[in-house]
């Protein structure tokens, strides 16, 4: 078996640093990505209703079994 070593936290900001690899976007960047997928906030609480519902159906037929 193979053993992988990963970067530490130090290495990783490191790297960012220096420019080796991009920063993380912004919290706001990531929030804003993919609001042009619906057509309104009514279709995205839709979408977002249906997700829901299915996580509590899925619960619901856990429970059951």
């Amino acid at each position: 078996m193979s053993s992988l070593t990963h970067p530490s936290t130090n290495d990783l900001v490191a790297q960012v640093l220096r420019g080796d690899v991009p920063p993380p976007q912004r919290v706001e960047e990531l929030l804003g990505a993919g609001r042009e997928l619906w057509e309104s906030d009514e279709e995205f609480e839709t979408f977002l209703s249906g997700i829901e519902q299915r996580r509590e159906d899925s619960r619901s037929a856990t429970v059951r079994s």
